[in-house]
């Protein structure tokens, strides 16, 4: 049974270091068939929604982010940039949207939900600052982020708990220190847990509902930490 388990995990492994083996390997085993067909889905998708928008645009009036992107490609001339007409970017750039951010928006935002329902004084605290600063007369921009600590502190606080991504995250082999704060191995085993995604335990006595700098709130991937506020 372990020999059936492991031997086509070790042959996708492989094939992702050696993508030629795919050629001679029998049937789909590695998968790498089956990821083809789905990113030749995927591109046939949107080139079906780009067409419709090139036959309807006015130019430097964009409807939505597709237009815009239009746009951008119209305006470079540099044929270094990724924006330029010879490297097609629009589809690539719309697959990734599609691919990278809406399963990790989605997973967040059901976990906000959840967290909210079990919690309706946090809730309270949420909306009160909400009104606060926006009101009822307006809808939100990206000015406002400053301005509601409490908004910032609770989507930080899921994002430690519930990671959309636990699978990306480092792990730590050791105990370390950094500005004062002390990092301990929360991971028994080498793989974040699959029940909730949740690495370890979160849930220590230790955690008090209490503002902290941004800084302590280190963001794992493309982007360093926060400045101190």
């Amino acid at each position: 049974m372990t020999v059936a388990v492991e031997l086509p995990n070790f042959v996708k492994r492989m094939v992702c270091f050696m993508p030629i083996l795919a050629k001679w390997l029998p049937g789909d085993i590695s998968g790498d068939k089956e990821f083809k067909e789905i990113v030749t889905d995927g591109l046939r998708i949107f080139n079906t929604i780009t067409t419709k928008h090139s036959k309807s645009r006015i130019a430097s009036q964009p409807r939505d982010f597709v237009d815009a992107l239009m746009d951008e490609v119209d305006a470079t001339t540099d044929l270094n940039s990724d924006f330029h007409a010879s490297r097609d970017p629009i589809n690539p750039i719309l697959f990734d949207m599609l691919s990278a951010a809406v399963e990790t928006t989605g997973s967040s935002l059901e976990w906000i939900v959840l967290y909210l329902s079990h919690y309706p004084e946090i809730q309270e605290k949420l909306q009160v600052e909400v009104s606060q600063l926006i009101g009822t007369e307006r809808l939100s921009q990206i000015s406002d982020r400053a301005g509601m600590p409490y908004v910032q502190a609770f989507i930080q606080e899921v994002f430690r708990i519930a990671p959309p991504t636990p699978f990306g995250f480092h792990m730590a082999v050791e105990k370390a220190e950094f500005r004062g704060h002390t990092y301990r191995i929360v991971l028994e085993k080498k793989l974040p847990s699959l029940e909730g995604r949740i690495l370890g335990n979160y849930h220590s006595p230790e955690f008090q509902i209490k503002f902290l700098k941004s800084a302590s709130f280190h963001n794992f991937g493309s982007k360093p930490p926060l400045p101190p506020t």
